[in-house]
Order: structure tokens, then C-alpha cells, then sequence
């Protein structure tokens, strides 16, 4: 087998564990999914194959994605001595097996249509998300999806999809809204695709995803007319100017139908505070980014980095975190002393990890951003506004090893450790 062959193997492969990590709902619907591991197994297979076979690049980012890993190893072996091996793993897991991405993407993808054809894998499994949330409304039964979870807001039903709950559902919608607006060129296949991704976020009844479609809507507005300026057209673009046509027809259509019309009324009174069994979005907001815990010494004793010294304590706990056993779901699942779930994913990572963990992360994020903006990616356009909205909702939702967000996050820090310059001729 020729080396030409063998990587389209890898990509293949490569594309089966995105699927995979993304589908993290079908080893509650098919247990054997689990027991088989079949992500530990593509991981292994992965990983064996670029160490070998391939020859990597150390670009600075890829660099400090290897150091958030080992530094996740560090702080899942303080969890070891505080709070036992169960607790200990799982918290490393779940931290990890997003971010193991990140260095196959970088090694693997090494044109932009294979990149390509991740992103619109990732868009096809939001799709088939959808479909299960439409299957539902028009009366469809899906117990074996659903097993028991409700979710109600202004008596309405908030439909768990193949994605997860709601708010995960509705976040991923906003984002393929952008993908589908600004990657695909075919109006036959886009508006569609458009309309499917924005009434999941309506149905979602989900705050942030309602904002963050706004936004993404605003984002495609700009790139249309970054692509027309560079292109020498009239912006707006005539496909813009159609799906913008598509979009008032689908919603004024939506908006005859009662039951659909009371889910927008629903979400747009849940967004302006006006719904009385949710907050508005500002006050969520608050509540998330101001979480008790903020500061050492705030939150109790929980647990800690050391003992005698309080101030030593303090300290360590400023700089090296509590680990994780003191936050996050893995932590909570397991019922460990002290543990909680503050819904920031920045707040999380300072109390399980300290600021160095925390600074790990802002570097990726920051270089991620310069990379796709200023190296020979050919997709920053269309990956920066999704990524930048995705360390937004880092400050309510745990997006950083959330199977689906995640997913989109760390591919595009997988593709930004490519290290080829742009040519600016």
C-alpha cells in the first residue's frame, strides 16, 4: 500500500472517531458501544499510525496543546492522591478525549479539502440531530432516545436530540447555520440546510443559542462581504440575498403554526427576562461568570492542594487548582466532597487546575486565532466567528470536552498548528 493511500486510510479513519466522539448518545441507546470502546480503539490505531509513519511539525500552538494534555495528566495524578483513581480518571478523561484531536488534525489534515470534509461531517451529524427533534414535534415517539429526560420552559417541551439536551442542540444549530451560510456554495443544498439549523434554534428554546445565531447571523453578513469586496461584486451577494428571502418566508410560515409560534414567543420572552420560570439572558449570563468560588478562600475549604499553612494553601490553590474532584460533572457524577458544577468552563479550569491551567487554555485561544487569520488554512473565514462564539459560551457551558461544540473547537486548534505561512502577494 502506497503512503498516498494509506493517509486517505487514516482521514477515513480519522473521520470514523469524530463520529464517533460526536455520537456520544448511542452508548446509552447501544451499551456494547461502549463496552467495545471504540474511541479508545480509533485513538490507539491514530496515534500509533503518526508517531511512525508521519512526519510532525512542533509549531508553537501544537506545542502548548501537548502541554494542556500533559498538564491534564498532572492534575489527574493530584486527583489520584486526594481523591482516589475513580475520580481521578474520569475527570482526565473527560478533559482529554476532545482535546487528542487537536494533534491528529494538525498531522493528518494536510489540505484544505480534507478539512473540509470534517466540518461537513460535523454539519451532517447537527443535520441528523435536527431530524430527531422534527421527528418528535410532528409526534414521533423516541424512548429510546429521550429515556426519562424532561425539560420544560413556559410549558413547553425542550426536545433532547441525538446531540444531547437542548441547549447543546441549539448551540450546534447556530453554528452549522454559519458553516452551511458560508461554506456551501450550492443554494440547492444551503437553504435548506439554513432553514433545518435555525428552527432548531428556535425550538431549542435555548438563550444562548439564540443569541449566538444572531450573531453568526451578523457573521455571515460580513463575510459575504469580505468574499464580494475581494471578488470585486455588489454585496450583498445574490445568494445572500436569497437566503435572507428564504429566511422571512420560513419564519413567517413558522409563525402560523400555533404550536411553533408559542415556541418563539416562549424563546423570545425566555431571552428578554420576561418568562417567569427562567431568568433573561443578561441576568444568566451574571449568574454563570459571577459563580461563588470566584476566589480562593470563597468557597471554603474543599480540596485541598497541601495542608498546614493557609496561606501556602491559598496559594496553591491559586496557581495549581484543587483538582478534579473539587469541579465539574465528572466530579459531581461521582459524588465527590465539595464538588460543583459552576457552568463556566473558565471558572472550572482555574478551580480544578489553577491559573496555569487557565492560561494554557487563553494561549490556544488566542493562537488559534492569529493562525487561522494569518496562515494558509483557507477555511479561518468560516472557522473564526464559530470558534470565538464557542470560547463565548465557555463562560456558561463546558464546551471545552462538551462532545459536540467541542468537537468543532478542537478541530479548529488541530488545523491552526498547520505551519504554513499564507504567500501575501
Amino acid at each position: 500500500m502506497n503512503s498516498i493511500n494509506a493517509r486517505r486510510i487514516d482521514i477515513g479513519i480519522f473521520g470514523m472517531l469524530i463520529a464517533a466522539l460526536m455520537l456520544y448518545q448511542l452508548q446509552h441507546i447501544f451499551p456494547k458501544f461502549a463496552s467495545f470502546h471504540v474511541r479508545e480503539v480509533l485513538y490507539l490505531y491514530l496515534y500509533f499510525r503518526v508517531l511512525l509513519f508521519y512526519k510532525i511539525r512542533l509549531s508553537p500552538l501544537l506545542m502548548m496543546v501537548l502541554v494542556f494534555l500533559l498538564y491534564s495528566l498532572l492534575v489527574g495524578i493530584h486527583t489520584w492522591y486526594v481523591a482516589g483513581p475513580v475520580v481521578a480518571f474520569a475527570g482526565f478523561k473527560r478533559f482529554v478525549h476532545l482535546a487528542l484531536m487537536a494533534p491528529l488534525a494538525a498531522v493528518l489534515l494536510e489540505n484544505d479539502s480534507d478539512a473540509k470534509r470534517m466540518f461537513y461531517l460535523w454539519m451532517g451529524i447537527v443535520l441528523v440531530g435536527v431530524m430527531t427533534v422534527v421527528y418528535q414535534l410532528v409526534g414521533g415517539q423516541m424512548d429510546w432516545l429521550v429515556r426519562g429526560y424532561i425539560a420544560i420552559r413556559g410549558d413547553l417541551v425542550r426536545h433532547k436530540s441525538l446531540l444531547g439536551e437542548p441547549n447543546v442542540g441549539g448551540m450546534a444549530a447556530g453554528i452549522a447555520f454559519f458553516v452551511s451560510s458560508t461554506a456551501v456554495r450550492s443554494a440547492l443544498v444551503r437553504l435548506p440546510l439554513v432553514l433545518l439549523f435555525s428552527f432548531l434554534v428556535v425550538v431549542s428554546l435555548s438563550k444562548a443559542a439564540w443569541i449566538g445565531c444572531l450573531l453568526m447571523g451578523v457573521a455571515v453578513i460580513i463575510v459575504d462581504m469580505m468574499n464580494e469586496s475581494e471578488k470585486g461584486g455588489r454585496f450583498p451577494s445574490n445568494l445572500l440575498w436569497l437566503q435572507f428571502s428564504a429566511l422571512v418566508v420560513w419564519f413567517l410560515l413558522l409563525a402560523n403554526h400555533p404550536l411553533i409560534y408559542r415556541y418563539m414567543d416562549v424563546g423570545f420572552s425566555s431571552l428578554v427576562g420576561s418568562q417567569a420560570d427562567a431568568p433573561g439572558a443578561m441576568q444568566d449570563f451574571a449568574n454563570r461568570v459571577l459563580f461563588p468560588g470566584l476566589f480562593p478562600g470563597s468557597y471554603g475549604s474543599g480540596i485541598s492542594a497541601g495542608t498546614g499553612n493557609s496561606v501556602t494553601d491559598e496559594f496553591l490553590k491559586l496557581f495549581f487548582g484543587q483538582s478534579f474532584a473539587r469541579a465539574g460533572s465528572a466530579a459531581t457524577d461521582l459524588k465527590a466532597p465539595m464538588a460543583i458544577i459552576p457552568h463556566n468552563m473558565y471558572l472550572e479550569l482555574y478551580l480544578v487546575g489553577g491559573l496555569l491551567f487557565l492560561f494554557s487554555l487563553f494561549w490556544i485561544q488566542w493562537h488559534t486565532l492569529k493562525m487561522l487569520a494569518t496562515y494558509r488554512i483557507g477555511l479561518g473565514r468560516f472557522l473564526i466567528p464559530p470558534f470565538i462564539l464557542i470560547s463565548l459560551y465557555m463562560m456558561g457551558y463546558p464546551n471545552l470536552y462538551e462532545p459536540i461544540t467541542g468537537t468543532f473547537f478542537w478541530l479548529a486548534v488541530g488545523l491552526a498548528c498547520r505551519s504554513q505561512k499564507v504567500h501575501r502577494g
